[in-house]
């Protein structure tokens, strides 16, 4: 599709740096790859890199959660019996150094093959390098743990690890600080946004840096937390209504970094609060505001103005026009 499209990829080509003119204004990035250091120059740029990377080395403003949700580093296993296992890790996980977390997963459709997402990684911004470093060589030193823990408790039990990611799967890092945040109350409500770009119906899921376990938030009001190996503790965040949202919504001011020209983002780095981005992170949610973010470039090119100067409308309407639902 991209080559169809007509685009030239890079791949196995990282970003460095941003290049700008005398005026400051962004005309290129730096990169690195095979061939060497170049320049890749354009008039408008899409910051999709998950961390802010290029948003940030451009010294727009930035901000982390205080309670980031870790990172998790997933798995392809064989033979899986999801009562058993969970029953070992319980019994065995602090033998082994297992931290407490929480693990979910499921079968690659078309195969007997279950990806495992029960990793947890405490402690760590994957937007640093050293941190980096630490989560990749924790989460799969956590794989091997558990590995070992069925071989050695597991009797007959035999599960076989079939393949490992190439990274960590990294759920929140740096957040850049755009036109418009989206509240807590703004996605617990469902909020009609008049620039709405994205709808998205994922419940509000906030892995938990203090705590194990995980608490999903409904938007009917319902809360439960669930923590691997215990019962779920069901409640309410809010009393009874008779009427509830069914969805939340991600405006196009919520991609757009305050005072830029021609750069928009597009993935977890979005500007959310800590409730908000736990549903809005996830990847249904992100790809729509991928394809917001190269439809505003898009646009922002061919009328040669500024992405601050958009019309969410215009935006709302190419969008319409692909085939997206716009409400």
């Amino acid at each position: 599709m991209v080559l169809e499209a007509g685009v030239k990829p890079y791949l196995h080509t990282l970003f460095s740096e941003p290049c700008l003119d005398k005026s400051g204004k962004l005309v290129g990035v730096i990169v690195d790859g095979k061939s060497g250091r170049g320049v890749i120059r354009a008039k408008y740029f899409v910051d999709a890199t998950g961390d802010g990377d290029l948003c940030y080395r451009m010294c727009f403003e930035t901000y982390e959660s205080p309670r980031r949700q870790p990172p998790t580093t997933c798995v392809y296993l064989e033979g899986w019996d999801s009562e058993r296992f969970h029953d070992l890790l319980k019994a065995h996980r602090h033998e082994f150094n297992i931290p407490e977390g929480y693990a979910w997963g499921a079968k690659i459709p078309g195969t007997e093959i279950y990806m495992l997402a029960g990793t947890r990684i405490y402690g760590v911004n994957c937007a640093d390098i050293n941190d980096l470093t630490k989560a990749e060589i924790e989460g799969r030193r956590q794989i091997r743990a558990m590995m070992d823990l069925v071989r050695k408790y597991g009797g007959d039990y035999k599960m076989g690890l079939v393949s490992l990611p190439a990274t960590v799967a990294i759920r929140e890092t740096r957040h850049v600080k755009c036109q418009y945040q989206i509240s807590d109350e703004d996605a617990m409500t469902g909020r009609l946004f008049h620039d709405a770009i994205a709808n998205g119906s994922y419940r509000l899921d906030t892995h938990h840096q203090d705590k194990p376990g995980l608490t999903f938030k409904y938007l009917d009001g319902t809360e439960v937390y669930e923590r691997t190996g215990y019962p779920r503790e069901i409640g309410r965040w809010r009393d009874v209504t008779p009427v509830n949202p069914t969805f939340y919504q991600v405006p196009l001011r919520a991609l757009i970094p305050q005072n830029s020209t021609n750069v928009i983002i597009a993935g977890r780095m979005l500007d959310a609060s800590e409730i908000a981005f736990s549903g809005i992170r996830v990847m249904v949610n992100m790809n729509q505001t991928g394809e917001a973010a190269g439809v505003a470039a898009y646009l922002a090119l061919h009328k040669n103005i500024s992405v601050s100067e958009l019309s969410s409308e215009d935006v709302r309407q190419t969008l319409t026009k692909g085939g997206s639902i716009i409400i």
